[in-house]
């Protein structure tokens, strides 16, 4: 068993009465990085751990019993203090509590690990890191901590579909946190405060006509080759940035000049990070560009060339082109969406070509879909009560 370390000072509530009354805390060191801290107040005193970051866990007992929970004595202090802070003296996973900055990092390695997108990172960073949060333990995390740094981006002026997205992406690197230190148990206080807002998605949807969509892509072609490959793959498949990543030039199949298609990589999304593909396909044009861009590469070589912030890429053409403040390249998938939807393109299919599901689709763009051939049909039963025929008509006396 570790060994407590003794205070003359704090030890005895005799002993912490006579200290004198002020806002810095007294304190010992207890094991290596950890220190219990002692407030003296004008009535009873607190007990806290320091352990690069403070927490406030408990009164003292100065004028009432000990109980071990909320009012505990010196020794009972130390061992509490010692179990926010790490698992147990001499243990193997005996160090410091993953802070939020360093979950963050952790989470853009396993991005970088699995071919993820690190913008996901670099987003979230930009609205975490100058908040209380940055250092925060992730085990001392609250419900309110993370409500109020989600409201605080909506009150920055950010959209609600902003926020609604850094709170996802919070979610899925606490979660990652939790998976990797058991000492993190408090999962339910980001369960609840980080779901979804609700319909925060309809602020979000872009919406772009064919004459835009055809202007981006061409202007994207006359400013970098590469560039007008990557926003025309963009348009023509509405695929995410993620997936295009992870195309090789084997997937490109031109072997029918007539109808191209591609064999486009899974997003890997949700529970199933296992990469699956299906065909999807693109026009002779954007076949041809394709091979004229991958000419002399491998079989397993990258299909595209490397495109570091696509968006900051793309943002002097949507200038240009006077598309809107809102506009970046995930327009393209919107675009793609809706076109598909008021063609009466089935559900099903424009979800399995986006890569989503049919839930999503009905949930975001509910306000596209045309009317169903079910509710064609009984429209077509409906009696028409605003013509009158004049045999109906009868002469009143």
């Amino acid at each position: 068993m570790a060994r407590s370390i003794r205070s003359e000072d704090l030890e005895t509530r005799t002993a912490r009465l006579e200290l004198a009354v002020r806002k810095k805390p007294y304190t010992v060191m207890i094991a290596p990085g950890i220190h219990l801290a002692y407030r003296r107040n004008k009535t009873f005193g607190v007990w806290s751990v320091d352990a690069g970051w403070l927490k406030k866990f408990a009164v003292a007992d100065d004028y009432e019993e000990a109980n071990g929970d909320t009012v505990m004595d010196y020794w009972q202090a130390q061992e509490r203090a010692k179990k926010l802070a790490r698992v147990g003296e001499g243990d193997a996973s005996d160090k410091p509590p993953t802070l939020i900055c360093d979950a963050l990092e952790n989470y853009k390695l396993d991005l970088e690990a699995r071919d993820g997108l690190v913008g996901n990172y670099r987003h979230l960073k930009f609205h975490l890191e100058d908040t209380t949060l940055w250092k925060k333990p992730v085990v001392l995390l609250t419900e309110k901590d993370l409500k109020h740094w989600r409201n605080a981006i909506i009150g920055k002026g950010c959209s609600r579909g902003t926020a609604d997205r850094c709170g996802r992406i919070l979610k899925a690197i606490l979660n990652l946190a939790a998976k990797e230190d058991k000492r993190i148990t408090n999962m339910s206080e980001w369960r609840y405060s980080l779901a979804r807002i609700p319909n925060a998605d309809k602020n979000r949807v872009i919406e772009l006509a064919d004459s835009s969509v055809k202007a981006a892509v061409e202007a994207s072609y006359k400013k970098d080759f590469a560039l007008g490959v990557w926003i025309n793959l963009l348009a023509e498949t509405g695929n995410r940035e993620v997936q295009h990543k992870r195309l090789k030039v084997v997937d490109l199949d031109d072997r029918k000049k007539h109808a191209p298609r591609l064999m486009m990589p899974s997003s890997k999304k949700g529970k199933n990070r296992q990469i699956e593909y299906r065909s999807v396909p693109i026009s002779k044009k954007l076949a041809e560009n394709l091979r004229i861009l991958s000419a002399g590469r491998k079989k397993s070589d990258p299909l595209l060339d490397p495109m570091s912030q696509l968006a900051q890429q793309f943002r002097p053409i949507v200038t240009e082109l006077e598309l809107g403040d809102d506009v970046t390249p995930y327009a393209m998938r919107h675009a793609s969406i809706i076109r598909m939807l008021t063609k009466r393109v089935p559900i099903r299919i424009v979800a399995q070509q986006h890569d989503t599901s049919t839930g999503e689709i009905e949930r975001v763009y509910a306000r596209y879909l045309p009317p169903d051939l079910t509710e064609d049909m009984i429209r077509e039963t409906l009696i028409d009560f605003t013509e009158t025929r004049e045999d109906n008509v009868v002469s009143m006396r």
